[in-house]
Order: C-alpha cells, then structure tokens, then sequence
C-alpha cells in the first residue's frame, strides 16, 4: 500500500470545500493532523462570500486538496 502524500507549510494545493461551489487554489500555511489551514488565493467569483466570510483562511481535509507542481517557465 502506499503512503499518504505529507503536505508542508507554504505549499500551492488546489482544494475543494464544502462552502465553496468550485474548486480553489490556495497556499497551506499550516498543517494539523490530516487537515490542512489554507490561505485563499485564487477562487471563482461566486465564492467571493464565503471566502470573505471565513477571512481568506479554510480548514480543508487532506484528502480534498491535492498539490500543485510550480514549473520554471524561463527560457
């Protein structure tokens, strides 16, 4: 079987939670347990409430956020 991913403060995830209606990218600034506290950085503009709601800041579960790749794009 293989091991769960263990997500690192700073990394770029792309989440989905229940108070959203699209997906979201955001950066972890914390990790606890198998949850994960997100800053809010990119979202669909019909979440906009719900992400002021929660001050930019979600507690998503691990197995909804998957990790982004940042990829050098520089000639």
């Amino acid at each position: 079987m293989s091991e769960a991913l263990q997500f690192e403060s700073g990394w770029l995830v792309r989440c989905q939670h229940g108070e959203m209606k699209k997906p979201f990218l955001g950066r972890v600034l914390q990790v606890i347990g198998c949850r994960l506290v997100v800053e809010v950085m990119n979202y669909h503009f019909r979440d906009r409430r719900a992400v002021e709601t929660n001050g930019y800041k979600l507690v998503v579960d691990q197995a909804n956020a998957k990790a982004m790749t940042i990829i050098d794009c520089q000639g």
